[in-house]
């Protein structure tokens, strides 16, 4: 039997052992209440937190209270701490013993948050940025967008929208061209364009993603039909860029990473062309389905005392949706389109599994996911002349996998 000693209070305890027997953990008091405490027969007792003030962490308001277990050699060590009548987990790393900083400590429970938050975000936007272009830009088919006269046509167009379920901005940018075949009942078309999201993280961390995508649609209205047909698919690649934040004591830290996420979405759509007629509106029911896949790589953070390394992952949905949508006509040169619907989404959910370098595993989120939610539109079409016409729009969706909000500007011309 040992004395282990005191830290100028009555007792104390131990409540973990390393592997080798080399190091002891535990609590004792002290005049200020209970501190978790590291023995060795080197130096003895010594407090957590003044090992941690050796490594040039100050654990601000936070009082170590209890270690319950040290790592073999001595330099992790997990317990609990407290801050008013707050309790929480901690995990404490210490540098190599020379001073001069490389240690650490987290709060467990923000910790992980952070961690879901980081690569769950990615692939949150990731998904967000794959659907946008056919929920955005091509909310409704080529042959919907305003008549004008001329078999060939070119359009630019621009969105800007807001999820705020995840307080995630995206931004697009799209040029393309269509032409029409086979007596008009076809029009194809082709797309290139840009995308980004943006997104604040906890403690000042911050999410971006930036890239393009291609785009391609088949409309088909057969003859002497309502029907109207549409076949649309798109592919992107974004490069990511995270900011990590996580307190580190009384600092904060942050923990970069970069990586790449390549999504793609596919469309199929129909709609009944003026299936009901009232004075200078009529009304267009339609339906779609649609199949979207992302992909982000794994990558490896850098800088921090608790970078992580975390996993690719893979997600796949399904985008089933009905809308009815109401055109009306205020002149020969512009129309009014009011658009309701009903979206249903499922598939694969955000997660983050990974590493955080030489201390444990983590798999947090992922699963499957399933949401439902309404979106409500309204776009206005103007004939500047009759090759030149502009196009906006503003939709509103409840909470789901939609933007909160979305606005939209386009310009098309033919020739």
């Amino acid at each position: 039997m040992i004395d282990l000693g005191t830290l100028g209070g009555m007792s104390s305890m131990a409540n973990g052992v390393s592997s080798g027997g080399d190091y002891v953990v535990g609590s004792s008091q002290d005049p200020g209440g209970a501190i978790a405490f590291r023995w060795d027969e080197e130096r003895g007792m010594v407090a957590v937190e003044e090992l941690l003030s050796e490594d040039d962490v100050d654990v601000g308001d936070w009082r170590l209270q209890v270690a319950n277990d040290v790592s073999t050699d001595g330099r992790v060590i997990i317990g609990t701490m407290n801050r008013a009548a707050e309790n929480r987990a901690f995990l404490a790393r210490l540098g190599d013993g020379t001073g001069g900083g490389g240690g650490g400590v987290m709060d467990v429970e923000e910790y992980n948050r952070t961690l879901y938050a980081g690569a769950g975000g990615i692939a949150s936007a990731g998904e967000f940025l794959s659907w946008l272009p056919m929920n955005g830009a091509h909310h409704r088919p080529l042959m919907m967008t305003p008549d004008l006269t001329g078999d060939m046509c070119a359009w630019a167009s621009g969105d800007f929208a807001h999820h705020g379920g995840t307080s995630t901005g995206l931004a697009l940018a799209e040029i393309g061209a269509c032409t029409d075949l086979a007596g008009g009942s076809v029009r194809i078309g082709g797309a290139v364009g840009t995308t980004r999201s943006w997104q604040d993280l906890s403690l000042g961390g911050a999410s971006r993603l930036a890239g393009q995508y291609v785009l391609g649609e088949v409309d088909w209205q057969p003859d002497g039909t309502p029907l109207l047909l549409s076949a649309t698919g798109m592919l992107g690649g974004w490069q990511a860029n995270v900011g990590r934040a996580y307190s580190n004591g009384a600092a904060t830290a942050v923990s970069s990473g970069q990586t790449r996420a390549t999504g793609g979405v596919i469309r199929l759509r129909a709609d009944w062309l003026e299936a009901v007629s009232l004075g200078n509106t009529t009304f267009n029911p339609w339906t779609s389905v649609s199949l979207g896949a992302l992909h982000v790589d794994g990558y490896t953070e850098s800088s921090g005392p608790f970078p992580a390394l975390f996993n690719a992952q893979s997600m796949t949905h399904v985008d089933v949706r009905v809308g009815l949508t109401a055109v009306t006509e205020f002149s020969s040169q512009t129309k009014l389109s009011t658009t309701f619907e009903v979206a249903h989404r499922s598939g694969t959910a955000p997660g983050a599994s990974g590493q955080v370098d030489g201390l444990f595993a983590f798999s947090l989120g992922g699963g499957r996911q399933s949401q439902t939610w309404v979106r409500a539109g309204v776009e206005l079409d103007h004939k500047i002349t009759d090759n030149l016409s502009l196009s906006t729009s503003v939709h509103l969706a409840t909470a789901g996998r939609d933007p909160s909000i979305a606005g939209s500007l386009g310009v098309k011309a033919v020739f």
